[in-house]
């Protein structure tokens, strides 16, 4: 593998790294994942609303849907309002899913950096955060 030589460079190699994680259940993948976090950003969302932000067709949300609250990572009720649409919430074991999944990819980073490249991660990541935001 040849070096990396700029920060782009490495933040592109980076981004493609969590797609290489072993997932323990397909609910683990980027999608599933996506999607749980969009449900708890708005507990009570509509499904309308997901496929909006998720830009896919209603048709592959049902089915993500469905395979999500088959492994009891969330749940839908009636609509208060409407009766035809449904509501989607994370169940509590989907959000010890979520937790496990964000601390399974720390724990990746923890088995590769030394406690020394660790601390510098954070020295660097902490000192391009400070130069973004004040700018």
């Amino acid at each position: 593998m040849k070096e990396i030589t700029s920060v782009n460079e490495a933040i592109r190699i980076l981004s493609r790294y969590p797609k290489k994680i072993k997932h323990t259940t397909p609910r683990s993948s980027s999608r599933y994942i996506r999607l749980m976090k969009f449900i708890r950003s708005k507990e009570g969302i509509l499904a309308s609303e997901l496929a909006s932000m998720m830009n896919i067709k209603p048709a592959s949300l049902s089915e993500m849907l469905s395979n999500l609250e088959s492994d009891d990572l969330i749940r839908r009720e009636k609509d208060q309002n409407d009766k035809r649409r449904h509501c989607f919430y994370l169940t509590d074991k989907g959000h010890e899913h979520l937790f496990r999944h964000k601390h399974d990819q720390y724990d990746i980073f923890k088995d590769i950096l030394s406690k020394e490249e660790e601390a510098l991660f954070i020295d660097l990541t902490n000192k391009l955060i400070h130069s973004l935001t004040n700018e």
